[in-house]
């Protein structure tokens, strides 16, 4: 992961982090993998009163990033989190995991077996 992160912000691409989790479980994990500077803007749940698949997380980050929705592609890995997505007008890929891998993800946009294939959408 921490390559596919490195190799988008060295294209100048803005990452943004939209999560369900809560900003001490983000911090921690972020100082674990050594993530500091991988991301543009963090928005948890600490952010929003609103859960997944509500929208909110996602239109609060379009607010804050001046890119259009076209401009946005999403990276989720559970049902909720595309439906999420989908319902804020972005583009999405899922990447499931070994819990969400048998979810519903019909309304995804693009479907990977992992973050590295990622870097196949972008041109290098």
């Amino acid at each position: 992961a921490k390559k596919t992160i490195n190799y988008l912000k060295s294209k100048k691409i803005t990452i943004v982090l939209a999560t369900s989790s809560s900003r001490s479980a983000v911090n921690k994990f972020i100082n674990k993998f050594h993530l500091s500077n991988a991301f543009s803007l963090i928005i948890t749940k600490d952010d929003v009163t609103k859960r997944k698949p509500d929208p909110q997380i996602y239109n609060l980050a379009k607010e804050k990033i001046n890119l259009k929705d076209e401009e946005i592609l999403v990276v989720e890995d559970t049902q909720i989190g595309v439906e999420a997505s989908k319902s804020a007008g972005l583009i999405c890929v899922a990447i499931p995991n070994k819990y969400t891998e048998n979810q519903d993800f019909s309304k995804v946009d693009y479907i990977l077996g992992s973050l590295e294939e990622l870097l196949n959408i972008f041109p290098h």
